[in-house]
C-alpha cells in the first residue's frame, strides 16, 4: 500500500482508522435487521403467516461480514502481518459473496423462505468463502484477481435476478441501483489498485486509497 509504514502501534494509521466505517456499517445493518425481524414476528403472529427468514439471514451475514472486514482490515493495516492480510481479504470475500448468493437464492424462491432455504444459503455462503479463502491463502499474489472475479460474479448474479428471477425479485432489482452499485465498486477497486501500484500515491497524506 502507498501509506508509509510507521514505527508506532498503528503501522498505517490512516488505513487503520478509516476501516472503522465498515465496522460501523456492520453494526447499523445488524441493528436494523433486528428491528425489522421483531416487527415481522409481531405481524406474523397476528396474521398467522410465516416470516421470510432468508432475508433476515442475509441481513445478518451482511452485518457480520462488514464487521469482520472492518476489524480484520484494521488489524492488517495496524500490524502489516500476513495473518492480518488474510483476514482482511476474507472479509472482502464475505462482503461480496453474500449479495451474490442471495440474489441467486431469492430469485428462485416464489414462496416465503423456509428454514431449510436459509440453512442452505448459510451452508453455500460458508463453503464458497472457504474456497475463496483457500485461494487467497495458497495463491496470495492472486488475491486481488480473486476479488475482482467475485465482484463480476456478484454483478452477474444481480443481473440474473433482475431479468430472469421470479416476478417479485424482478420488481426488487432496480436496474439503476444495480448499475450505480457496480460503478461504485469498480471505481473503488480502481482507486485501490492505483494506490497499491504507486500510480496515485502520497505516502504521508491523510487521504489514502
Amino acid at each position: 500500500f502507498c501509506e508509509r509504514p510507521r514505527d508506532t502501534l498503528l503501522r498505517q494509521p490512516t488505513n487503520t482508522v478509516t476501516n472503522l466505517s465498515f465496522t460501523i456499517a456492520g453494526i447499523l445493518i445488524l441493528m436494523e435487521g433486528i428491528q425489522q425481524w421483531g416487527k415481522s414476528r409481531e405481524i406474523a403472529k397476528k396474521t398467522d403467516k410465516s416470516v421470510d427468514s432468508l432475508g433476515y439471514v442475509f441481513n445478518a451475514t451482511c452485518g457480520v461480514a462488514n464487521l469482520i472486514l472492518g476489524l480484520g482490515s484494521m488489524w492488517y493495516h495496524a500490524s502489516l502481518t500476513f495473518v492480518g492480510q488474510f483476514i482482511d481479504n476474507a472479509g472482502m470475500y464475505l462482503v461480496v459473496l453474500g449479495p451474490a448468493l442471495f440474489a441467486l437464492k431469492s430469485s428462485r424462491n416464489t414462496e416465503p423462505s423456509t428454514r431449510t432455504a436459509s440453512a442452505r444459503f448459510v451452508l453455500e455462503y460458508i463453503l464458497s468463502n472457504i474456497f475463496a479463502g483457500y485461494l487467497a491463502f495458497t495463491y496470495s499474489s492472486l488475491r486481488r484477481h480473486v476479488f475482482l472475479l467475485l465482484i463480476v460474479f456478484a454483478i452477474l448474479c444481480e443481473m440474473y435476478a433482475r431479468f430472469v428471477g421470479n416476478e417479485e425479485r424482478r420488481r426488487q432489482g432496480k436496474l439503476v441501483k444495480i448499475v450505480l452499485s457496480a460503478a461504485v465498486m469498480i471505481l473503488a477497486f480502481t482507486i485501490w489498485n492505483l494506490d497499491t501500484y504507486g500510480y496515485w500515491c502520497d505516502p504521508d497524506s491523510v487521504l489514502q486509497g
